[in-house]
């Protein structure tokens, strides 16, 4: 992966067969009306999400006094703007009871305290061009995304814009062999 593509959790895109995106006023803003306005009403909790809490709740107690970052993982580019079916890592699924329709990129982080904070990239207005430009993420592309009031009412745990994320010195993730066990053991 690209320096750019590890610092933003996005997939690397290969997109040297493609023409460059178009920059003129006059298609942006073309391309930013006549959309259908957004649903923002929050939705319902997911029943599992007191499971969730409890899971993480849980695998927090095993590792007391440390910050725990779970990646849910990067889309995987088939060709071109083509990608697989989405599907986050198994325990990142587990611990926040979002599953095949989270979004690509977010992390989980159960800070030391126990608070958890869910990181994901906030949808992005139709006047940008991420909207149009990026096949990942864009909802021109891929439909309507979740707001990140919408995944914290859903999931009931605190959402902030994955560009807030900061990684910390000491911080234990996946990679660590302890947790990754302890994930994959509270998974069953």
């Amino acid at each position: 992966m690209t320096e750019h593509a590890n610092a933003t959790h996005e997939a690397e895109i290969d997109n040297s067969n493609r023409s460059t995106t178009p920059q003129s006023d006059t298609f942006l803003k073309y391309i930013s009306t006549s959309w259908a306005d957004r649903v923002d009403e929050l939705p319902a909790e997911l029943p599992v999400a007191k499971f969730a809490a409890d899971r993480r709740a849980a695998l927090a107690a095993q590792f007391a006094g440390k910050r725990l970052v779970i990646a849910a993982g990067a889309l995987k580019q088939r060709s071109n703007d083509t990608f697989y079916p989405y599907r986050p890592h198994s325990a990142f699924a587990h611990l926040t009871g979002w599953g095949s329709e989270s979004e690509p990129g977010a992390i989980l982080v159960i800070e030391a305290s126990g608070e958890t904070t869910l990181y994901f990239r906030e949808r992005a207005g139709r006047d940008s061009d991420e909207f149009f430009a990026n096949p990942e993420i864009g909802e021109f592309w891929i439909g309507p995304r979740p707001s990140l009031k919408q995944v914290a009412a859903l999931l009931g745990t605190a959402t902030k814009d994955l560009a807030e994320f900061v990684s910390a010195d000491g911080d234990v993730t996946l990679d660590d062999a302890d947790l990754a066990q302890a994930a994959s053991d509270c998974a069953s």
